[in-house]
C-alpha cells in the first residue's frame, strides 16, 4: 500500500516541484504491477470525478443554468453547421425539469421555415410552445392552464393599444366599443373597416386566441383599419 507523506507537524507543506525529481526516481524502480496498485484507486476517483461533470446532478441552480446555456449553446452551433452542410431543418426545445432551477425556456430554430411550420400545424410559435412546456414541466397541468391564461391576456392587451394606436392616427383620443357608432361615426365621421370578426366589440371580450389571432394580424397588416369621412361623405351619411 503506498501513501502520501505529510509534512512533519510545524513545517511548510512540500511543493510539487521540490518532489517531483523524488517521486520520478522513486517510478523509475517501481515494477508494473507496483505501479498499476499505486495509481488504480487515484484512476478510480479521477474517472468518477469526470463522470460526475457529466451526469452528475448540480447541487447549485445558478451552475446548472450555465452548464445548460453554454452546453445548449454548443449544440445549437453544431446544428447550424450541420443545416449548413446538408440542409437538413431543427427545432429545439429545451425546458426546466423542476423549479429548482432558474432560467427561461431555451429555444433554437435552424430556420423561417420551421417557425412557418409551427404556425400552420400547431397555430403557435415555437417561443409560446416552449414556455407552455416549461410550465407544464415545473407545474403540472394546472401551470399549463394558468399559461394559457396568461398568453391570452397578454394577447388582449396587445390588440387593445394597438387599436387604440390607430385610433388615434385618426384624430381621436379614446376609445369605446359599445355604442361606437353614436360615439365615433355620427360625431367625428370615423368607421372601422374590414373588421375581421362577426362581432364589432373589445378584444377583452374575444373567447378564443384564434379570433384574437386573427384580429391581431388584420391590424398589423392594415387590412383592418379606422376611416375618417370628409366633411362631404359624413353630411351624406
Amino acid at each position: 500500500k503506498y501513501t502520501v507523506n505529510r509534512s512533519p507537524e510545524g513545517q511548510p507543506r512540500r511543493k510539487v516541484h521540490e518532489m517531483s525529481s523524488e517521486i520520478a526516481a522513486k517510478w523509475r524502480t517501481m515494477s508494473e504491477e507496483e505501479k498499476d496498485i499505486a495509481t488504480k484507486v487515484e484512476l478510480e476517483h479521477l474517472h468518477d470525478r469526470r463522470a460526475n461533470r457529466e451526469v452528475g446532478e448540480h447541487r447549485v441552480p445558478a451552475a446548472a443554468a450555465q452548464d445548460s446555456f453554454l452546453t445548449l449553446e454548443h449544440v445549437q452551433e453544431n446544428l447550424k453547421r450541420l443545416n449548413m452542410r446538408t440542409g437538413d431543418e431543427h427545432l429545439l426545445i429545451t425546458t426546466r425539469g423542476n423549479n429548482k432551477v432558474f432560467h427561461k425556456p431555451y429555444i433554437f430554430t435552424s430556420s423561417n421555415r420551421v417557425v412557418e411550420f409551427f404556425s400552420n400545424a400547431f397555430k403557435e410559435t415555437p417561443e409560446d410552445m416552449g414556455y407552455r412546456m416549461d410550465s407544464f414541466m415545473v407545474s403540472g397541468v394546472e401551470g399549463l392552464a394558468c399559461m394559457q391564461v396568461q398568453v391570452l391576456l397578454q394577447l388582449k392587451k396587445d390588440i387593445s393599444q394597438l387599436i387604440f394606436k390607430k385610433l388615434r392616427k385618426a384624430k381621436v383620443g379614446c376609445m369605446i366599443y359599445a355604442g361606437f357608432i353614436d360615439t365615433f361615426t355620427r360625431c367625428y365621421g370615423v368607421v372601422v373597416k374590414n373588421w375581421p370578426l362577426s362581432e364589432f366589440k373589445n378584444p377583452s371580450s374575444v373567447g378564443t386566441k384564434t379570433e384574437l389571432e386573427l384580429l391581431l394580424s388584420a391590424w398589423n397588416t392594415g387590412t383592418a383599419y379606422f376611416y375618417r369621412m370628409p366633411p362631404l361623405e359624413h353630411r351624406e351619411w
